[in-house]
């Protein structure tokens, strides 16, 4: 005080500062950060932790991560044999197996685009049954879930006009059990949408006709167990798969002995395989046997078969000739940008620049006798 007197001796003492905020003001603001604190901070804080809790429940000792990787290998291994056993019930004249590995979900509508090849063939695999009755039941079939479809074919032959191919053949589908309820309501729906109702002991069959373009597809429907629903084109593949079915064949319809079983990978999310026959090849515009440049085939009176495995990154595609001039036919079927190379006797690797194009597409799907005239 005696130092402020001698420096500001004759100046005025300044008035005393206001505090920043007065005592009200104070208490109001400590109300503001108390309120957002319990509003915003401790929610975060509470999230923070139950995540934290969460991770901890999740961590598991390593006894525990070993018994689910078995559980894992065991379930791949039950479908595994489950396939081989469905491969059983088919005609030992089939010429084209296509295996689309789930587990998958049927959706309501039309996924556009398609996200990848797998799910293309996976919603190919459901055949006919995409269309009955102008996709009405393919929404029943809505939100379940499927492990595994098959499709055993033969006999491809052009559409009248326009359209898919037509083709002998069946479409199974393994669905995730249990799958009672859902049985019931599709058998339901069948009785009450069916042109007719056949029972071939002891297989209860359901029996439409849809007119596709210009072409008039007979289409029969069957369950084998509560989980499994085959879809049919024609009648005579349908008896020779039930007969099969109920006598235990053992046979497969393309013998393990064929060379194409040594390039499958059955573990692919989709494989495909097709064995030539010289039965019918004629009339078969995407055979190579047929002798004839057609809409899918280039001629070559030694095509042994071909094979695709394909994965949403990686794709592979194996044609097998005993031809000296397979990789010519090769390229000239697949078109530019296309690269083939022998890997073993017989075995030609074909690769592609513009995969994943729609004419690119439709000359896979051609390629195993699913070709669209458009």
């Amino acid at each position: 005080m005696y130092l402020y007197h001698r420096r500001n001796k004759g100046r005025a003492r300044p008035a005393p500062r206001r505090p920043w905020l007065s005592k009200s003001e104070y208490h109001y603001s400590m109300r503001i950060v108390v309120t957002l604190w319990r509003r915003l901070l401790v929610p975060v804080l509470i999230l923070v932790v139950t995540t934290a809790v969460g991770c901890m429940k999740r961590v598991v000792t390593v006894d525990e991560a070993d018994q689910i990787a078995t559980d894992q290998v065991a379930k791949g291994s039950d479908k595994q044999k489950a396939a081989d056993e469905v491969l059983r019930w088919f005609p030992e004249s089939t010429e084209t197996l296509i295996v689309n590995q789930g587990p998958f979900t049927i959706l309501a509508e039309d996924p556009k685009p398609m996200k990848d090849l797998p799910q293309m063939f996976q919603y190919n695999g459901l055949g006919p049954l995409y269309h009955l009755q102008s996709g009405e039941f393919r929404r029943h079939l809505a939100a379940q879930t499927v492990l595994f479809s098959v499709e055993a074919s033969r006999h491809f032959r052009a559409p009248l006009s326009l359209g898919q191919m037509t083709y002998e053949g069946c479409h199974a589908l393994v669905f995730d059990p249990p799958f009672v309820e859902p049985r019931k309501e599709l058998e339901e729906w069948l009785k009450k949408h069916a042109k007719a109702n056949e029972v071939i002991e002891p297989h209860q069959v359901f029996s439409f006709e849809e007119k596709l373009e210009s072409d008039i597809w007979k289409i029969y429907v069957t369950f084998v167990k509560d989980n499994e629903l085959l879809c049919f084109t024609s009648e005579d593949f349908l008896r020779e798969t039930l007969k099969r079915i109920d006598s235990g064949a053992q046979r497969q319809a393309l013998p393990e002995s064929l060379l194409e079983w040594k390039y499958v990978d059955r573990q692919a999310r989709t494989w495909a395989v097709r064995h030539y026959r010289k039965e019918g090849a004629e009339d078969d515009p995407s055979s190579p046997l047929s002798g004839e440049r057609a809409s899918y085939s280039q001629p070559d009176g030694e095509a042994i078969g071909f094979v695709m495995n394909v994965d949403r990154e990686h794709l592979s595609l194996r044609y097998l000739s005993s031809n000296p001039e397979a990789a010519t036919i090769a390229r000239d079927y697949w078109g530019e940008g296309v690269r083939v190379k022998m890997i073993a006797t017989n075995v030609f690797d074909i690769s592609l620049e513009r995969a994943g194009s729609t004419p690119w597409i439709l000359t896979l799907f051609g390629a195993f006798g699913h070709g669209l005239y458009i």
